[in-house]
């Protein structure tokens, strides 16, 4: 199909190196210790080389991100609207 995931976060490679394995993401595919600037940058790029992409996040930090990507998925609590809701088409 041509899907691929990849993880982008901001935690440190200790906490996201065994979600990604956990849930099947491949450690070449897996970005630690991103700034918000950086998770934009790195959609931007994968945009350019004419990739459509899929972001999912559930904070402000993921706030650019989620407005660059072409669909924008917002994780967020039934008790609390944030900014990553509101940069997310979905």
């Amino acid at each position: 199909m041509g899907v691929k995931a990849v993880l982008l976060s901001g935690d440190r490679e200790e906490a996201v190196a065994p979600i990604a394995k956990a849930v099947g993401i491949e450690i070449e595919f897996t970005k630690a210790s991103l700034t918000p600037h950086q998770k934009s940058g790195f959609i931007s790029n994968i945009q350019a080389l004419g990739h459509h992409i899929a972001m999912v996040g559930d904070g402000i930090n993921d706030a650019p991100a989620l407005a660059v990507a072409d669909v924008g998925i917002a994780l967020s609590n039934a008790t609390q609207e944030n900014a990553a809701s509101d940069a997310a088409g979905i």
